[in-house]
C-alpha cells in the first residue's frame, strides 16, 4: 500500500465540472456596497435554480428507489443560544420528511432570494441541514453542491473566524464540513488551524478538567502504537480519552458540556483529516482510518440512520487487505480496527473477506465469549452505549455464538 502522501484530496472528477452557481453570488456586491442591482438579482435567481434542480432530480431517484431515512426529529441537534427564526426551524423540520422535500427546497430558494435572509444564522442552518439529509441518501453531488453553496455564504460573512461569537454555529459548520471530508476525501471545508497537533484535552482549560484519569488499562495498545510516531499516538490517546469520557458520562447520567465535546470532536477529526504518512508501513494508515470509522460513530449518529462513508469505507478496506500483522500486539490492534469497521463503515454484505479476517483473529486476540471481546476492545477503544449492539452481532455471524444474553443492549446515547 502507498503512503499516505499519495491519497487523493479532491471529490471525483464530475463534482468538480458541475461548479456549484448559488444564490449569494448576486449577494456578493450588495454584501459589499449595501446596493441592490435588480440585473444581479436575476442572476441569482437562475443559478439557484441551476443549484437546487440537482436536488429535485436526486430527490426524484431517492422517492424511485423508496429509500427512507428512519430516524425522526434528527435534526434536534441544531441548537444555538439565540433560537433561529419560527419559519426556519419549521422549514429544516420539514426537509426530514421525504414527501416535503420539494417544498423545502422552494422554500430555500425563496429564503436565498431575499437579501435580508440570505446570509442569516436561519439560512446558514437549513443549507446545513440539506448537506446531510444528502450525505445521510450518499448523495454525494447534492451534498458537494450544498456544501460549495454554504463555503461561499461563509466567505461573505467574512470567513469561518466571523462566527467567533456565535460558537456552536462555528462548530456545527466545522462538523458538517469535516462530515463531507469524510465522505469524498477532500480537504476540510473550512481549514482550521492544527499544525501544533497539540492533544485536544490540553487545548483549554476545560477539556483539560474533563481529561480521564486512569489510563492503565490502554498500556498494551499505546505501547503499539507509540512507536508508529508522536502525532498519530497523541491523536489515539485523545480518542481513548474521548471514549472513556462518554463511556463514564453514560454509566454517571451526567452529561458532557456540548461545546466542550464539539471542540474536542473537531480538534481530533481535523488532525486525523490532516495527518499524513511519507513511508510505505500500512500499519500507521490503517490506523488513522480505523480511528476516522470510529469516530464517525459519534461524529453524527442517529438511531436508525446509517450514514454512507464510501471513501472511507475504501480506503479502509485497502489498507485492511493490504496489512498483515507480524507481532501480537499488532494482530491485537488489527482484531480491533475490523471490529471498528465492520460496526461502522463496512456496510456492504458482499464483503466475504471481512469475516474471513476477522474470524480468526477474534478468536485469537479478543477471546471466544462476548464478555471476552468486549474487555478486550474496552482495551484499545470502545463506547458501549454506541458499539455493543453492532459488535454483539458481528461476534455471532463470525463465531456463531450467542454471546451473554444477560447484554442489555442500550440505544445509540447523543452527546452533542
Amino acid at each position: 500500500m502507498r503512503g499516505k502522501n499519495t491519497r487523493t484530496r479532491t471529490p471525483p472528477d464530475r463534482l468538480k465540472a458541475r461548479v456549484p452557481a448559488t444564490a449569494v453570488e448576486s449577494q456578493r456586491s450588495q454584501h459589499a456596497a449595501g446596493g441592490n442591482d435588480s440585473s444581479e438579482e436575476s442572476h441569482g435567481a437562475r443559478t439557484r435554480h441551476e443549484l437546487l434542480n440537482s436536488d429535485v432530480d436526486a430527490l426524484a431517484r431517492i422517492r424511485h428507489s423508496g429509500t427512507v431515512p428512519r430516524a425522526a426529529n434528527v435534526f434536534t441537534f441544531i441548537k444555538f443560544p439565540e433560537d433561529i427564526d419560527s419559519s426556519s426551524r419549521s422549514l429544516l423540520c420539514t426537509c426530514t420528511s421525504l414527501p416535503f422535500k420539494y417544498e423545502t427546497i422552494h422554500e430555500l430558494n425563496k429564503q436565498l432570494a431575499n437579501p435580508t435572509t440570505a446570509l442569516t444564522d436561519s439560512t446558514i442552518t437549513v443549507v446545513m441541514g440539506m448537506a446531510l439529509i444528502a450525505e445521510c441518501f450518499g448523495d454525494v453531488e447534492s451534498a458537494h453542491m450544498h456544501i460549495m453553496g454554504l463555503k461561499q455564504i461563509v466567505g461573505l460573512r467574512g470567513g469561518i473566524e466571523s462566527f467567533a461569537n456565535k460558537p456552536q454555529l462555528q462548530a456545527k459548520l466545522h462538523r458538517t464540513g469535516l462530515v463531507y471530508s469524510i465522505c469524498t476525501g477532500a480537504n476540510p471545508v473550512f481549514h482550521q488551524d492544527t499544525t501544533s497537533f497539540v492533544s485536544a484535552f490540553d487545548s483549554s482549560s476545560e477539556l483539560t478538567r474533563l481529561k480521564p484519569s486512569g489510563a492503565s488499562s490502554f498500556s498494551r495498545s499505546r505501547c503499539v502504537v507509540q512507536a508508529l510516531g508522536r502525532r498519530l499516538y497523541g491523536i489515539f490517546k485523545d480518542v481513548q480519552g474521548l471514549s472513556q469520557l462518554i463511556n463514564d458520562s453514560h454509566n454517571s447520567g451526567q452529561k458532557i458540556q456540548e461545546m466542550s465535546l464539539e471542540e474536542l470532536m473537531t480538534s481530533i477529526q481535523s488532525r486525523l483529516l490532516l495527518l499524513e504518512f511519507n513511508d510505505n508501513n500500512v500499519l500507521p494508515e490503517l490506523l488513522r482510518l480505523s480511528l476516522l470509522a470510529f469516530l464517525t460513530t459519534v461524529f453524527w449518529s442517529f438511531p436508525g440512520v446509517k450514514f454512507e462513508y464510501p471513501y472511507l469505507a475504501n480506503q479502509l478496506r485497502q489498507a485492511c487487505l493490504a496489512f498483515t500483522p507480524t507481532t501480537a500486539g499488532e494482530s491485537y490492534l488489527f482484531a480491533w480496527a475490523l471490529m471498528v469497521g465492520a460496526t461502522s463503515v463496512f456496510h456492504d454484505p458482499d464483503q466475504t473477506w471481512l469475516p474471513q479476517r476477522l474470524r480468526p483473529l477474534i478468536r485469537d486476540n479478543l477471546g471466544r465469549t462476548w464478555f471476552e471481546v468486549q474487555n478486550n476492545l474496552r482495551r484499545v477503544m470502545w463506547i458501549d452505549s454506541i458499539h455493543d449492539g453492532p459488535g454483539i452481532e458481528v461476534f455471532n455471524q463470525c463465531l456463531g455464538e450467542t454471546g451473554d444474553r444477560s447484554i442489555t443492549v442500550r440505544s445509540n446515547s447523543l452527546y452533542c
